[in-house]
């Protein structure tokens, strides 16, 4: 059963969405105080309002990565909470400890690891889906560099499956092409579960449910889930952090100006408590001295 297979604790929450019963002030008081205490330093920004609601935060960390965001007014009675990426599972804890609610949609991840693991799939899940009769459909790049996603299941429907290759995401995101890329990065696989529940017995049950057992509300991606453990993958942990706007900055400034810093390291001797002063002088606009004639 791979409900209590070794890799039910590799299972994250990755989109967290929920309008739990509380308080407006109450849900922004308590909620920064947790993700402080998960995440570091959280400060309120701006959000901008979408459909159905008049207004919004969202909870930015001390790189600006948004960790969740609340949404309020308008039509609806209740807030709205949406959490995405790594933090998902991290906000998923807090609210259920919190606060009654029923999820109106949440996605469960797992990343796995194997040589050629995505071109399996690619078969596999054609024969899989002609067995159990769903739609397959994929995004294609034909860029070795980028990766290839495999859709299973209805957008529409209750459940929706996506495999892709997460490692290939993060090295497009990080400008890195061919040999910058590692080769474990080009053998990584997220199998991905999207619920979202269409009945008040399925809302209740995602209040509770988690991650590995969110695979098991639909005999379909039960029988996948299966059949992909079956294949002698290896669990990993990769996480998908986006780059902040400041280390995306240094990056850029680095890629630059790489032959001017490491000629600076050179002319200090290799001494970086000097070179980094210089640097940080230059930085303050202070002109390095001069050498008399």
């Amino acid at each position: 059963d791979f409900l209590s297979t070794g890799f039910a604790d590799e299972f994250k929450f990755d989109y967290y969405r929920c309008s739990p019963q509380v308080d407006l002030v109450e849900l922004l008081t308590i909620l920064q105080y947790e993700l402080s205490d998960a995440f570091g330093p959280i400060r309120r920004g701006e959000r901008p309002p979408v459909r159905h609601y008049a207004e919004g935060v969202q909870f930015l960390d001390a790189a600006d990565t948004n960790i969740c965001s609340v949404l309020w007014g308008g039509r609806n009675a209740r807030p709205n909470l949406i959490a995405t990426g790594s933090a998902a599972h991290v906000v998923a804890d807090i609210v259920r400890r919190e606060w009654k609610h029923k999820p109106s949609r949440l996605d469960s991840r797992l990343d796995l690891l194997a040589p050629g693991l995505f071109d399996t799939l690619r078969q596999s899940t054609r024969v899989f889906a002609r067995r159990w009769g769903i739609q397959r459909q994929t995004w294609e790049t034909d860029d070795p560099d980028k990766g290839d996603t495999i859709y299973l299941g209805s957008r529409t429907s209750q459940v929706f499956v996506r495999i892709y290759q997460p490692g290939l995401k993060r090295a497009q995101e990080d400008g890195r092409v061919a040999d910058d890329i590692l080769q474990d990065e080009r053998d990584a696989v997220r199998i991905e579960l999207e619920f979202k529940p269409q009945n008040a017995r399925a809302a209740a049950r995602a209040a509770s449910v988690t991650p590995v057992e969110a695979w098991a509300v639909s005999p379909w991606s039960t029988d996948l889930l299966k059949e992909i453990l079956g294949m002698d993958v290896t669990p990993i942990s990769l996480a998908m952090r986006r780059e902040s706007n400041r280390d995306r900055a240094l990056r850029f400034m680095c890629e630059q100006y790489r032959v001017h810093l490491l000629g600076l390291l050179q002319e200090h001797g290799g001494d970086l408590d000097a070179f980094a002063l210089d640097l940080i002088n230059r930085a303050n606009g202070v002109r390095p001295s001069q050498e008399p004639l």
